[in-house]
Order: structure tokens, then sequence, then C-alpha cells
């Protein structure tokens, strides 16, 4: 089955079934922001509600939480959220298909990990890949973002993207998942690589963070990006505008190391990471916070150069989500340059 094609057509059947619409967003000073409850990046969304700097900068912020990237999307084209957070190649395949949606502003690096059972080993890449072949793989869910990156792991390690099968596993029953041997390994994000490394069944072998990987993985700067609709951002530029300037303050906040504790408690205020069961509760997943998701967080800038490299990316992984006029350069450029807005984060 072509999970990626089905990723997209899910996106899409979503968003025709919320009107496809542009919605007639109020002219006011607040926003409907769709975040992930319990996952732990996006620090300097958390750390600009915290502390207090979307208001400076004149806009009331409401969270809407939704579980994936397609429901973000449907959010968004409902308008019942403003700004949806999502993966960049969802965001790229989207706008080639006419959808008008543009990225505004950087939510996340490169956060996707990869646990494996306690046998395992942690090797470089690609040698760190033989372990995998003819193993259960745990994603989030087929035809996610994680199933993505292990499918260009596997090829960039001169391996089949056939060579795994993937399970469907969503974070909260990773543990159990690998405790009962229903994987082998998991495509993982904090919190769970903390939950399932502690836990004694699970391995940290690779992070995305650490720039291991094949070259069109590691060049990939954000991994999760806010997106609006187009015609919400040409109608009320200025809450966006003081949506993204908000973001770019909590990034200096975040970056300077004096207030690594501080912004540790402000994601684990409003994130919702759950620390129950996990040894060192909420002081494990500070240090946590502090020593890992600060440096991959710590980020704000998305523009068409980020865009040109998620296109590389898809081009040689995802070929299905490509319409065929995308190996062009100057359809390329054209499409990087839409698909950003202009007044976006720098």
């Amino acid at each position: 089955m072509n999970y990626s094609f089905d990723r997209l057509r899910t996106s899409l059947v979503a968003i025709f079934l919320a009107g496809l619409s542009l919605s007639c967003f109020s002219q006011s000073n607040s926003l409907k922001v769709q975040y992930y409850p319990g996952v732990a990046f996006s620090v300097t969304f958390y750390v600009a509600m915290a502390e207090g700097l979307f208001k400076k900068h004149g806009v009331d912020v409401e969270t809407v939480g939704v579980t994936s990237g397609p429901a973000a999307l449907a959010a968004l084209s409902g308008g019942s959220v403003e700004i949806a957070a999502v993966n960049p190649d969802l965001l790229v395949a989207a706008r080639q298909r006419g959808l008008d949606f543009k990225g505004i502003c950087a939510a996340s690096g490169p956060y996707f990990e990869l646990v494996g059972a306690s046998g395992f080993a942690r090797k470089p890449y690609p040698e760190v890949m033989q372990q995998i072949s003819g193993k259960n793989i745990g994603v989030n869910a087929l035809g996610s973002g994680g199933q993505f990156f292990m499918e260009a792991m596997l090829e960039g390690a001169g391996m089949s993207k056939e060579s795994v099968t993937y399970i469907p596993v969503g974070p909260v029953a990773a543990v159990e998942a690998m405790q009962n041997k229903r994987v082998d390994f998991y495509m993982s994000f904090e919190p769970m690589t903390t939950f399932l490394t502690q836990s004694g069944n699970g391995k940290l072998l690779w992070s995305l963070a650490d720039a291991e990987g094949p070259t069109a993985l590691t060049k990939l700067r954000v991994g999760i990006v806010w997106i609006a609709q187009g015609g919400a951002l040409e109608k009320e530029p200025a809450k966006y505008l003081a949506f993204n300037r908000a973001l770019e303050e909590a990034k200096a906040f975040v970056s300077d190391p004096v207030n690594a504790d501080k912004v540790a408690g402000d994601v684990l205020k409003l994130a919702g990471v759950n620390t129950k069961g996990l040894a060192g509760g909420d002081e494990t997943m500070r240090e946590v916070i502090k020593k890992k998701l600060l440096r991959v967080n710590a980020i704000t800038r998305f523009d068409t150069n980020e865009v040109d490299q998620w296109l590389t990316y898809m081009a040689q992984y995802q070929n299905s989500m490509l319409k065929p006029s995308s190996a062009s350069a100057a359809s390329g450029q054209a499409l990087s340059q839409k698909t950003v807005w202009a007044s976006g984060c720098k």
C-alpha cells in the first residue's frame, strides 16, 4: 500500500469535508492555535504563552488540541483554528495541490528518534540499520512522518523500504508494545523516548537532532511549521505578525541558558506532559527539556531555502506526494516562494 499517498488523501478528504472554504475571520486580536497535547516540542510556543509574550504583542491566543497533522489541516480549513502546526511535507504537498496554506514560523527543529528493544545496539549510521531488517517498527500512525523518515533511513543505507513491517502504535501504547514485543523499534519523540528508555525495555539508537542519517534528512532544519490560510494572512496580517514576533521573543528567551529552569517549568505546565510512571517524575522531564529539547526548539525561521530542502527530501523519498512538475527547478522555486509567508519569522 502507498501510505504516503494515503496520508495525503486522508488529509485532503478531511479538508473537503470541512468545507474547503476560507473562514470569515473577525477583525480581532484573538487567535485560535492548534497544538498537540502531551507532546514536549514547540517549546517557544509554550514559553510565549507562559511568559505572556503573546499578550505583550497584542494578541490573545486560545489553544485547541488535536492529535494528528491531517486533523490539524482539517481544523485550519474549517475555521475551528486559525493557526495549525504540521510537518512541512504535508504543507508542501497540500500547497502544490492548490490549497492556500502558508508557513509563517517554525515550531520545532528535527525531533524524530529511533528507540530499539534493549537487545539492540547503538551504532553509527548506516551501520545501525543492519539490525532493523525483517523487524517490526512502531510508528504513531501508518503514513505518518515517522514512517517516511524510517523509509528514507532504509533507502539511504541501501536497504529496501519493504524490509520492515510498520505497526501503528500511539505514544500512550508504545511502552506496552515494546514490553510485549509487538514492536522491535519505535520511531519516537519526547516524552516517549524517555518513557521507553527508562522502562528498561528500550534504548536510544538514532536521533535526527544529532544529524544522523542520509543527507536529505540531515539537511532538514525544521520539523514542525506553524501554518495559516493565505486569505486570512492578507485580511488580518497584524495579528499573525504579532504571533510571529512573540515567538521570536520566546526564541531569545529559550536561547539564554539563564532561563533553562524557567523554560522547563513552562513546558511542563502548558504542554500537558503526563510524567506519572516516569522515574523521577517532573524532575526527570525537566532535565530532558533542558538537555535535549532546548537545543532542538530554539528556532523560528522558516524560509524558501527550508522548503527547497523538504522538496529535495520529498522528491527522493516521497515521490507520490509530489506532482511530476516538481522535478523542474522553476516549478520548485515557484512552489517554495508561494509556500512561505513574506512576513514570516526570521
